[in-house]
């Protein structure tokens, strides 16, 4: 079980590190700042967690001071994170009949799932990954207390559990296979359609009793308020 937990908290750890690799990404080749990169509620995005945890696997039986290292750790990094990309995006659209990202305006993609650029991009992670990333991580978990990265990782499988049952079932309630949308990138268009419905279904069932649930008045009208004091002074 502890083994488990430990690798969970690579998969969760890595999941937030991909997330925000995507909105740098976004605002740095799309010039656009958005927060709704990730398939679920939370700021992560799986398919790098599960990356990351196939490439820590495959790394460890690479030998660190051979002269190949760099090249394998290269080329697996650049097969196998581009197959677990092509994986899942061909999964997620025979599920959800939705194309959730779509290179195929890039040069040497294959069928719009992968490209070559991505692929280099992962090609690079996995070096800083194996020569840097890994043996920092390694030195910070044998030198922190494990009872609380154990406690830790289980309340991030918990919160992880929670949001998927909460987004593949508010999926299914609107129906999103059935939609049709227009933008190749369908991420920033359905991860606001599924916040908004969750934070909905919570106000309904949390909402406070009228005689408590007071709104603040905006700041538009405490200004016109004012201006209209003034005026009658």
């Amino acid at each position: 079980m502890e083994y488990f937990l430990f690798l969970f908290f690579y998969f969760f750890l890595f999941s937030i590190l991909g997330y925000l690799c995507e909105i740098m990404h976004c605002f740095i080749i799309q010039k656009r700042f958005t927060l709704s990169r990730g398939f679920f509620l939370g700021p992560y995005c799986p398919i790098y967690g599960m990356s990351v945890l196939l490439l820590f696997f495959v790394f460890s039986k690479i030998e660190r001071n051979t002269f190949s290292a760099p090249f394998l750790v290269f080329t697996l990094a650049f097969f196998l994170c581009s197959s677990i990309e092509y994986i899942s995006s061909l999964l997620l659209e025979k599920i959800f009949k939705l194309r959730w990202w779509d290179y195929s305006d890039r040069k040497w993609n294959i069928k719009g799932r992968v490209c070559f650029s991505n692929a280099v991009l992962f090609g690079l992670g996995g070096l800083f990954l194996y020569f840097y990333l890994f043996p920092c991580l390694k030195f910070f978990i044998q030198n922190s207390n494990r009872k609380i990265l154990l406690l830790l990782s289980a309340l991030f499988f918990i919160l992880f559990v929670t949001d998927v049952t909460l987004t593949i079932t508010t999926m299914y309630h609107l129906q999103i296979s059935k939609k049709r949308f227009e933008e190749k990138d369908v991420t920033p268009k359905i991860n606001p359609m599924i916040r908004k419905t969750i934070f909905q279904a919570m106000h309904v069932k949390f909402s406070l009793p009228p005689i408590l649930n007071l709104k603040m008045p905006s700041i538009a009208k405490l200004r016109e308020a004012k201006e209209n004091k003034r005026s009658h002074l």
